[in-house]
């Protein structure tokens, strides 16, 4: 009971001026409401944007330009709420400059909003002359593996030149500009059919000139494939014959032999050896298939055969 009547008590007191109190509570609410959306409530954002660069002539280009500079705009939050980078604008104005410069960057805000800052608020460049050069286009292809049957060659290629644009000091560096076929599979695409290969301006060192373009970009490259394999007739040389065999006659005196040219020119005849298993045959006369012993890569194209006789000679027959 005496807790019944402890929260009865509590129950009264909270009754009490329970207008009132409803009415701050509800009067609060409503401020807070009114504080996080007022449309007149002043908010701050920064935001990276691309640096536009004007009066730059078509023969020049700005060095030492950021791509991109931080702009930190405060307005209503409402608007600053649906600002992207795109609806704010950055430029550097370079025009009448000739040679070193140092130009404020302008930034233009939508209307009710402000810049606070750019950072950075100044650009210490220099305008150089773009210039161009032809050069004549060659094709670098992937070394041959070893042991490959075909060496690439190239068939067709063009364009037969190229146009490289850039300031002078990259200019200068660029040695030859190459289509670039990076892989043998590469190559194998070129010899199929016609393949687009990137042009790549290099320098005297064979390393890529960062800051020129090519025009074209690209090149049309066929390959052809040629064989690296030839085929010649080399003589039949059998090896010394186990004891007790001797050779008849040896049908195949001279064979076709396939390989590189390298390997065929250290070749001047082919080593045979009869098989190993007429040690154990019984004896008689026999027709066999040689054993070639061609050095690596080489191929034997035609099959050795000898007529072989093991053991004694048949005894005479009598009159």
């Amino acid at each position: 009971m005496r807790a019944l009547a402890s929260w009865r008590r509590a129950w009264r007191r909270a009754r009490r001026d329970a207008p009132a109190k409803v009415a701050a509570v509800g009067v609060a609410l409503g401020l807070w409401w009114v504080a996080t959306n007022d449309p007149g409530t002043t908010v701050q954002r920064s935001l990276l944007v691309p640096l536009a660069v004007d009066g730059v002539a078509a023969d020049e280009v700005a060095v030492g330009v950021p791509a991109r500079v931080e702009v930190v705009v405060t307005g209503p939050s409402d608007r600053m709420d649906r600002l992207d980078a795109g609806d704010v604008d950055a430029s550097l104005d370079v025009t009448g400059v000739d040679g070193p410069f140092a130009a404020d960057v302008e930034a233009r805000v939508p209307a009710a909003l402000r810049v606070v800052r750019v950072v950075p608020a100044e650009v210490i460049g220099r305008l150089e002359a773009v210039r161009r050069a032809t050069f004549d286009v060659a094709a670098l292809l992937p070394s041959t593996p070893d042991g490959a049957d075909v060496a690439w060659r190239v068939a067709t290629l063009a364009p037969a030149r190229a146009v490289v644009e850039a300031r002078d000091p990259v200019l200068a560096d660029v040695d030859a500009v190459v289509a670039v076929l990076r892989d043998a599979d590469a190559a194998d695409r070129a010899v199929a059919g016609d393949a687009r290969v990137p042009l790549v301006a290099l320098d005297v060192d064979g390393r890529p000139v960062a800051g020129a373009r090519i025009s074209p970009t690209d090149a049309r490259v066929r390959l052809a494939a040629d064989d690296l394999r030839q085929a010649t007739q080399r003589e039949v040389r059998l090896v010394p014959l186990p004891e007790g065999v001797r050779l008849v006659a040896l049908a195949t005196p001279d064979a076709t032999v396939v390989g590189p040219a390298a390997a065929l020119a250290a070749l001047p005849d082919l080593p045979a050896a009869v098989p190993d298993a007429t040690a154990t045959w019984p004896a008689g006369t026999y027709d066999v298939v040689l054993v070639p012993d061609a050095p690596s890569g080489v191929a034997v194209a035609t099959p050795l055969r000898a007529t072989i006789r093991i053991g004694a000679d048949p005894a005479p027959e009598g009159p």
